[in-house]
């Protein structure tokens, strides 16, 4: 007897490069914009995206402060979902 059971892909947590670049990409913001507004080099938040960087705490906070520029969300929201 045959075990029929269909077993679907559990969805992945998007990588924060991920996360940050859909929000940009929600907000019509560009990397070199989301820069200027965080005061974080444009080459640091491209390499964060690409994922070839892990910021320190304090990076995260700015990260989550410029996000909450763009959509008014609290950035303690932002943080939270990406520290996970």
């Amino acid at each position: 007897m045959q075990n029929n059971v269909i077993q679907f892909p559990t969805p992945q947590k998007p990588t924060l490069g991920e996360y940050i670049s859909q929000i940009l990409d929600d907000n019509c913001c560009s990397h070199r914009e989301f820069a200027r507004v965080t005061g974080i080099d444009n080459s640091y938040i491209s390499k964060l995206i690409k994922g070839k960087n892990k910021p320190l705490p304090h990076t995260l906070k700015i990260l989550a402060q410029g996000l909450e520029r763009l959509d008014g969300r609290d950035w303690k929201e932002y943080a939270k979902e990406m520290r996970q």
